[in-house]
């Protein structure tokens, strides 16, 4: 008996054995069980899966961006004039206003300098008028002499004439006088021989020609004065030389000095440069009693003037951006740069108040971020600013970059992605079917579809891990599960 109770204990219980292959049995028939259901009442065969019905439905794209508020107008006023600052108590942050005085010169020192540049006119007045005079004096003593000279040229010329005239009739008369007396010696001779030989024809006929010929050299001779010619020479040679002494003279005179002309337009310029010098200076003078004034409303960003300083021409004092025109300047990165465009409406979110504005302008300059990420800058004009708005403080847009309305939409869970295309699974005769699409717009939830799936598609929003195209499923659709929920309550 001892016995066989130990053999009792060492053996299986078959009761046992078949408690557990039934136990087992269950487990392994339960899930097939309920999947069988599951199907039955989903009045099909096959893996449940999300499903939505493809509806025609509208889309407002928006981007959302933050930025800085920054002011579309910026003027650096710079000295107009080299003075001293005497009236100036504005500093960064400041407000002001069209007309506001930025800045007031002390213009005592430039008024003591008119007074000399006037004095400094007046002596260059003198001092050009003085040479002026002297260089019109020279020119007209010069011109003078000229006249005389060429009046002493023409007397010269005419006693030329004159005593040139006069030494030939001397000349002529000289030669008659030697003739006169040539003649008379041979009559005399001629005459002495034919009283020794009157009846001599030739002698006579000799006699008879050289007394003819000395009868019209007497004739001729009676037609000059050598006295008077000779006393006439005399006057002539001292007239002839006291006008070629003058003409002399004058011709050492009517030299003019070639640098006259220049030495008056020298004198002329100086005159004018002194002139010039005291207008600038007057001008300068109006400059600084004006002051810089502000042109606009808008904010100190920029100063550089304080009250006592002496500033230099064109040294920047001061820099005012506008709080009447101002932006929302946002960094934009590739995605979302393909879908703004100038003129788009935009809502601005600025320390808690809301704005409206529009996309103004695009820059057409990339810039790295923090991040290393290529942006662009892009302005958003702000319509109504208020004196609420601080510059530099952050801004929040949003951009309503697309709307589409009786447009095929899904949910973005519903997309899938590859290495080349982008896809979802659409349900078709019981089956997994996989479509290429090609998306267009989108918001947080919704994306358009411009092809691959139509209105009335049934497609998957969450695809199972184990799934492959053209496995059975059964549409599960949210809207179907709410309604039978009601419907059991």
């Amino acid at each position: 008996m001892a016995e066989s109770n130990q053999n009792k204990k060492k053996g299986f219980n078959p009761v046992l054995i078949v408690v557990i292959i039934l136990i087992l049995a269950v487990v392994v028939a339960v899930p097939t069980i309920i999947k069988k259901q599951v199907q039955k009442v989903m009045g099909g065969v096959g893996t449940p899966v999300d499903a939505e019905t493809v509806q025609l439905g509208s889309l407002s794209q928006v981007v959302e961006l933050s930025g800085i508020v920054q002011s579309e107008e910026s003027k650096t006023y710079f000295a107009p004039v080299s003075a001293k600052i005497d009236n100036c108590d504005l500093k960064e942050g400041d407000l002001v206003k069209a007309g506001d005085l930025l800045a007031g010169f002390d213009t005592s020192d430039l008024e003591q300098q008119l007074e000399v540049a006037n004095l400094e006119q007046q002596v260059s007045t003198y001092g050009s008028d003085i040479t002026i005079r002297a260089v019109e004096a020279a020119q007209q003593k010069a011109g003078e002499a000229q006249v005389k000279y060429d009046e002493a040229g023409a007397y010269v010329a005419h006693f030329n004439e004159a005593v040139g005239s006069i030494q030939t009739q001397l000349t002529e008369a000289a030669s008659l006088q030697n003739k006169q007396a040539t003649l008379a010696a041979s009559v005399q001779e001629l005459t002495a021989s034919l009283a020794a030989d009157p009846e001599n024809k030739k002698l006579q006929k000799e006699l008879k020609k050289a007394q003819k010929e000395l009868d019209g050299v007497n004739k001729k001779l009676e037609g000059y004065d050598v006295a008077q010619l000779q006393a006439a020479l005399e006057v002539c040679s001292g007239d002839l030389a006291e006008y070629k002494a003058l003409r002399e003279q004058y011709d050492a005179q009517k030299e003019q000095d070639p640098t006259a002309g220049l030495q008056k337009q020298q004198q002329a310029v100086s005159k004018e440069l002194a002139k010039k010098s005291s207008e600038n200076l007057e001008s300068i003078i109006t400059k600084a009693r004006q002051g810089v004034r502000c042109e606009f409303d808008g904010v100190v960003v920029e100063a550089a003037a304080k009250e006592g300083m002496v500033v230099s021409e064109g040294m920047s004092l001061f820099t005012v951006q506008s709080t009447k025109d101002l932006k929302v300047t946002i960094p934009v990165g590739k995605n979302d740069l393909e879908k703004i465009k100038e003129g788009q409406q935009a809502d601005i979110r600025i320390g808690g108040k809301e704005y409206t504005g529009s996309v103004e302008n695009i820059s057409r300059l990339a810039s790295a971020t923090s991040g290393g990420a290529v942006a662009v800058d892009v302005d958003i004009h702000i319509d109504d600013p208020d004196d609420g708005i601080i510059i530099g403080t952050e801004g929040k847009v949003s951009i309503e970059t697309a709307e589409k309305k009786d447009i095929v939409t899904i949910p973005m869970v519903c997309l899938n992605f590859s290495s080349d295309s982008t896809f979802v699974y659409l349900i078709k005769d019981g089956k997994l079917t996989r479509s290429d699409v090609q998306t267009g717009i989108s918001d947080d939830e919704n994306i358009e579809i411009i092809s691959g799936v139509s209105e009335g598609d049934e497609v998957v929003r969450n695809v199972p891990a184990d799934a492959t195209e053209g496995m059975e499923v059964i549409a599960k659709h949210e809207n179907t599960e709410e309604q039978s929920k009601e419907k059991e309550k």
